[in-house]
């Protein structure tokens, strides 16, 4: 799944860490979903505008697909990826940021501030170890 508004920095990040945990992105499917769709709004989140109003689409998506949870990482922690977590339990899926596979900015507390807001809102906090991946050998085994 692909959201489309991120600068050449998150796509090579994506790819590193695709790379080192032996993934591959050419065999799954590959969905496109425009983050920013009005320049004069901010969008941080995979769901919505900070506006509360302008949706991706994502939601209603996954919730079509009968997909409950979700499991948020990436750039910047404490802003694409809490409001990304924050909206995702905010719509009802049981979230989880992965936290060693994400990278905060960090001014003036942020961070702090976004994890006391995802307590708050039940989100759990999670390491990528927590997480059995499938490596890209195994995924081709399965295929052959």
């Amino acid at each position: 799944m692909v959201l489309k508004s991120c600068g050449r920095h998150t796509v090579w990040q994506a790819q590193k860490a695709q790379s080192s945990l032996g993934l591959s992105v050419t065999q799954a499917q590959t969905l496109l979903f425009v983050k920013v769709q009005n320049k004069n709004i901010d969008s941080y989140s995979a769901f919505c505008a900070v506006d509360g109003k302008t949706s991706t689409g994502l939601e209603a998506y996954l919730k079509a697909h009968k997909i409950d949870e979700i499991i948020v990482c990436g750039i910047a922690t404490d802003f694409c990826v809490s409001f990304t977590a924050l909206d995702g339990a905010k719509a009802g899926f049981k979230t989880s940021v992965v936290m060693d596979a994400s990278a905060a900015i960090d001014t003036n507390g942020s961070l702090n501030a976004a994890r006391a807001a995802w307590a708050k809102a039940g989100i759990c906090e999670v390491m990528s170890t927590d997480y059995e991946v499938m490596s890209t050998d195994y995924v081709e085994s399965l295929e052959n």
